[in-house]
C-alpha cells in the first residue's frame, strides 16, 4: 500500500459540498484506506489575469494499492462525475484533484490522452495554498525531490530569504527579470498593487556558478531551473545544486520563452505569499 496525498480545489459552486462528496467517494472505496481530510481553507486565485472567485482548498491523505497511473485515472473520473470541465490552465473549476505524493516515488511518464504523470506534483513545493492544508494531515510526509517534509516546506516559506534563484542560464534569467519589471510597470489598479506586493519582497537573482550560489544572502526561497537532458556546464551546475546542495522549493521549467517564464515566476511568488491563504 502506498501512502498518498492529494489536493482539492474549487471556486465554482459549493466548494464545501464538493469536498464532502470527494471525501465520501474515496472513503467508500475498498481500495482506499485510512482516508483523512484537512479543514477547508479560503485562498486567492493564482495565475489568471481574469477576475475569479476565491478558492476552497483542502488536502486528503490515504493509503491505496492502485498504481500511480490508475490512481490518477480514478481521480480524473471523480472530477468528471462532479462536473469538472477543463477550460485551460488557471481557469475556474468546480473541482480540481491533484496527485501530490505517491509514497517516495519520483515519476515522469506519458499516459493516455496526451497527459504526463508527474510525481511529486511539479509545483506543490512552493504553493502555500497546497502546503497549509497538507501540513495539517501530512506534515511528516517527505517530498522526495525537495528533500524536506511538508511541514518543513511550509516553514521555509516563512523563514527563507526573499530570493528567487534562477540557475544555469544567466542571460535568459536577466531577460525574465526585465520582463517581470516591464509587466509590473504596465499594470494598473488592484493588479499592480498585488504584483507590487510580490515584486517588492523578492529579488530575482541569476546564478551561473557555485561561487554565486554561495554568495546568496541566505537560503533562497525558491530555486528555478530548466530541465537539462544533455551534458554541459549549465546542466552540471543545476544538477549539483538541486540534487545535492539545495533542499527546498523548486520550479522546473521546460519553456525558454521569457514572457511565459515571467508569468510562471510571478504566479510562484504570489503562491508563496502569506496573504494567499485567507
Amino acid at each position: 500500500m502506498a501512502d498518498c496525498l492529494i489536493s482539492f480545489g474549487s471556486n465554482q459552486g459549493d466548494g464545501s459540498a464538493a469536498f464532502a462528496r470527494v471525501f465520501d467517494a474515496l472513503a467508500a472505496k475498498t481500495r482506499f484506506l485510512n482516508v483523512h481530510g484537512s479543514r477547508l481553507y479560503a485562498t486567492i486565485p493564482i495565475g489568471s489575469s481574469e477576475p475569479q472567485a476565491n478558492y476552497v482548498n483542502a488536502a486528503i491523505r490515504f493509503s491505496t494499492d492502485f498504481e500511480p497511473a490508475d490512481l490518477l485515472d480514478e481521480l480524473l473520473k471523480l472530477e468528471v462525475s462532479l462536473g469538472r470541465v477543463r477550460h485551460g490552465r488557471w481557469s475556474p473549476r468546480t473541482v480540481d484533484l491533484d496527485l501530490l505524493l505517491y509514497g517516495q516515488q519520483r515519476l515522469r511518464h506519458s499516459i493516455e490522452n496526451g497527459k504526463t504523470l508527474i510525481v511529486p506534483h511539479s509545483r506543490m513545493s512552493f504553493r502555500r495554498f497546497v502546503l497549509v492544508p497538507a501540513a495539517e494531515i501530512a506534515a511528516d510526509m517527505v517530498h522526495p525531490t525537495a528533500r524536506m517534509s511538508i511541514g518543513e516546506l511550509l516553514a521555509h516559506l516563512d523563514s527563507g530569504s526573499s530570493v528567487v534563484a534562477i540557475l544555469g542560464n544567466p542571460e535568459l534569467a536577466k531577460t525574465v527579470a526585465h520582463a517581470i519589471v516591464a509587466k509590473h510597470n504596465s499594470l494598473s489598479g488592484n493588479s499592480a498593487a498585488k504584483f507590487s506586493e510580490a515584486s517588492s519582497h523578492f529579488a530575482i537573482v541569476p546564478v551561473e556558478t557555485m561561487e554565486q550560489w554561495s554568495a546568496l544572502p541566505g537560503k533562497p526561497m525558491l530555486a528555478v531551473y530548466w530541465r537539462h537532458d544533455h551534458q554541459d556546464a549549465a546542466a552540471a551546475l543545476v544538477r549539483k545544486i538541486v540534487d545535492d546542495v539545495y533542499a527546498g522549493p523548486r520550479l522546473e521549467l521546460e519553456s525558454d520563452n521569457a514572457s511565459a517564464i515571467a508569468s510562471e515566476i510571478e504566479a510562484a511568488i504570489a503562491a508563496m505569499l502569506p496573504g494567499s491563504v485567507l
